[in-house]
């Protein structure tokens, strides 16, 4: 009887320790290169920056970026 008590009890907390770690794993982000053109999946939105002719103007507002536009890093021009 308190062999059957412990083996449920530890089947149970390995249960709860592998739904705990399974529920953290969904929301992780993969950090690509710095130089990778990447396309956007939907739900983006932040800011971004025009080019007046000399500098580049962050909006002030924050923008809703279309699902399929491409980022392109700035090229380093050293």
């Amino acid at each position: 009887m308190v062999l059957t008590r412990l083996k449920m009890l530890s089947l149970s907390l390995i249960l709860c320790g592998t739904l705990c770690m399974t529920g953290c794993g969904t929301t992780q982000a993969i950090i690509i290169g710095s130089d990778d053109i990447v396309r956007t999946g939907g739900d983006v939105e932040g800011h971004i920056y025009t080019w007046d002719g000399t500098n580049w103007i962050k909006s002030d507002n924050k923008v809703k970026i279309p699902e399929g536009m491409y980022i392109v890093p700035p090229r380093n021009n050293n």
